[in-house]
Formats: C-alpha cells, sequence, structure tokens
C-alpha cells in the first residue's frame, strides 16, 4: 500500500485587502457612546460632566438612579443592531465605508440618549429640587452641559482607543 498525501493551498482572493480597506478598523471595533473624552473632565465650578452623569444613570445617596445611558441602549438595542447589520452587509455590498457607517450610527444613539433625558427620567423631581432650578422640573437638565458633554466614538474596546 502507498503512502497518500495531503496539500492545502489557502489563496487569499482579496479577504485581506477587503478587511484593511473596512477603514483600517481591527476585528474588535465598537461604537462607545456616553460622557468620555475631553468633555468628560468639564467642570462648571462643581462636580465634572462624568461624575454628574454616574451618580444620575447609577444613582448615589440621596440622588435616585435615572439612567439615560443604559436605558436607552435597552430600549433600542434592536434597532441598533440591524443598523449595524445593515452598515456591514452594505459595506460588503459595495456601497459606502464601514466608519462612516458606524459613525452615523453613534450619532443616532448620542441622539437617542439627549430624547431620552429630554423626556424626563423618573422618579420626579423633589420640590426643593425644582425651587432650586427655577421652575424647571425636567431631571437632569439645568445648564445643558450633561446634553453637551454625550458624545459617541468608534473605537477598539480592548484599548478604549480611539479608531
Amino acid at each position: 500500500m502507498g503512502s497518500v498525501s495531503t496539500r492545502i493551498i489557502d489563496t487569499d482572493r482579496g479577504w485581506k485587502k477587503l478587511v484593511k480597506q473596512a477603514l483600517g478598523l481591527g476585528p474588535r471595533t465598537a461604537i462607545a457612546v456616553g460622557v468620555q473624552g475631553e468633555q468628560a473632565a468639564v467642570d462648571h465650578g462643581g462636580p465634572t460632566n462624568v461624575m454628574v452623569a454616574s451618580v444620575h444613570e447609577f444613582g448615589a445617596g440621596a440622588i435616585p438612579e435615572r439612567s439615560f445611558i443604559r436605558s436607552t441602549v435597552d430600549k433600542q438595542q434592536g434597532k441598533y443592531d440591524i443598523r449595524i447589520k445593515n452598515a456591514v452587509g452594505g459595506f460588503f455590498d459595495g456601497g459606502g465605508t464601514l466608519k462612516g457607517e458606524l459613525m452615523l450610527i453613534g450619532e443616532e444613539a448620542r441622539l437617542d440618549i439627549i430624547n431620552t433625558i429630554r423626556d424626563n427620567i423618573p422618579p420626579p423631581l423633589k420640590d426643593e429640587t425644582i425651587a432650586r432650578k427655577k421652575g424647571k422640573d425636567t431631571a437632569l437638565i439645568n445648564t445643558g452641559q450633561l446634553l453637551n458633554a454625550i458624545s459617541y466614538e468608534i473605537c477598539d474596546p480592548r484599548t478604549k482607543r480611539g479608531i
């Protein structure tokens, strides 16, 4: 009986180039949305934007939880999943750039979070808080600094660095 040998040839027919063209994004690319980057550290005579966001997102002491990031993502996750699937499919069909599509999804998520805040997250503010805010009864909006601090970034979640 003779010996049998097998030879496997792996021919790249453009896959590596296509992946590289996907905008230089690595295999692990994420859309980070929230209070981050330079705006996170900004304070307006008090706590930084990220401190304000964290306290309200999770609650602390006498301040109740008013999740505006997690609740928005939870509510809109199906929509984001479809948008990402369509963006990747569209890219491989030759339409648009993947980074451009991810940026549009990031902006959509940012606006969704802002709209969640504008819709007045429960529980209602206490009377003394409304008085301090000169009659404004919408939670998380006073000066607009938190709304203006919400941003998105296309990044590698392992390094947290923008792409």
